[in-house]
């Protein structure tokens, strides 16, 4: 959905928690640029410079901290919750201490200042008996949307490309410095990147949209991929080629045993390493029957991309 067509008149307050990320920094902009009533809780006061001065109402505080919580939920009406983690770098950034308690502090927040809707951005792969920490955190931040009583729509995306990822540019700065392209196992497990302007597209759907509700949503990109296929389209469209060293789950988990232990994080954890052992694909159905999306292929979305320059 372009700037254009999304046109309608919004009268009520959002609230987008986690707007300085990848996803929310995406939602944010097009909902600055339609003049939508916005409004951001962010961290530190530094961060205000990333907005358009007077187009944010800006909060400032933290999701592990309640009282600034329900200060920022005064005279909202839905809440887009994008706050969550893939590595726990820190002893205070945990699963525990920010998928499950900082959604439990929302929740409460919500009740209080009767904030109507919830939409929030969990992940593809979560259900009630997931074996990633990750995953497990992701169902119990789930659970306490879902019986909080609130309206809720929980979004389940597969894994997130866009300029700004952490994903496919975590890979462009490998190929700068290695002469291969280091593949853990065999690469044959799958996943249906997604790209971020799809999913905010139907986050400004389930805006307009107020029989979108009480929903749980899978989505993936138009293409399941095995993912020594994702990183052909990828070194093609860097306008290079790197001839693929597979490196057995066995040598990778022995040797991320010891690399957590350094001060900066490793490349993959083992929770991300068990997390690759399924298939990261779902069945877009529900998708299409709820939202007007034209999805986009990696090829395409790839052209975004600094680093976009196909040679052959």
């Amino acid at each position: 959905m372009t700037g254009e067509e999304f046109k309608h008149t919004i009268i009520f307050m959002i609230l987008v928690i986690g707007g300085t990320g990848f996803l929310g920094g995406n939602l944010v902009q097009i909902l600055i640029d339609n003049h939508k009533p916005l409004k951001c809780l962010v961290r530190e006061k530094s961060y205000h410079n990333q907005f358009q001065l007077g187009s944010v109402e800006v909060a400032y505080g933290d999701i592990t901290d309640s009282p600034s919580l329900e200060k920022a939920t005064e005279s909202v009406d839905t809440v887009v919750h994008c706050v969550g983690i893939l590595q726990e770098k820190l002893p205070h950034i945990t699963h525990q201490k920010i998928v499950i308690e900082g959604t439990e502090n929302l929740v409460k927040a919500c009740l209080k200042n009767h904030v109507k809707k919830i939409i929030y951005i969990s992940g593809l792969g979560t259900h009630e008996n997931a074996q990633s920490l990750y995953h497990q955190a992701k169902y119990k931040a789930e659970q306490a949307i879902i019986k909080s009583g609130l309206e809720y729509v929980i979004f389940r995306p597969s894994v997130l490309i866009g300029k700004e990822d952490d994903f496919l540019n975590q890979f462009y700065t490998v190929i700068r410095f290695l002469p291969f392209f280091p593949v853990i196992g065999d690469g044959k497990y799958k996943m249906q990147p997604l790209n971020v302007h799809d999913l905010v597209s139907c986050i400004l759907q389930t805006l307009e949209n107020e029989t979108i509700k009480n929903e749980i949503i899978e989505l993936g990109g138009p293409e399941q991929l095995e993912f020594k296929d994702i990183m052909k389209i990828f070194l093609k469209a860097c306008g290079t080629w790197r001839p693929f060293i597979h490196i057995p789950l066995s040598v990778i988990q022995f040797q991320i045993k010891f690399l957590e232990k350094l001060p900066k994080p490793f490349l993959i954890t083992r929770d991300q390493l068990l997390m690759l052992k399924t298939n990261n694909i779902c069945d877009n159905q529900k998708l299409h029957k709820l939202f007007h999306v034209n999805l986009t292929p990696l090829s395409e979305g790839l052209k975004e991309y600094e680093w976009y320059k196909p040679t052959f």
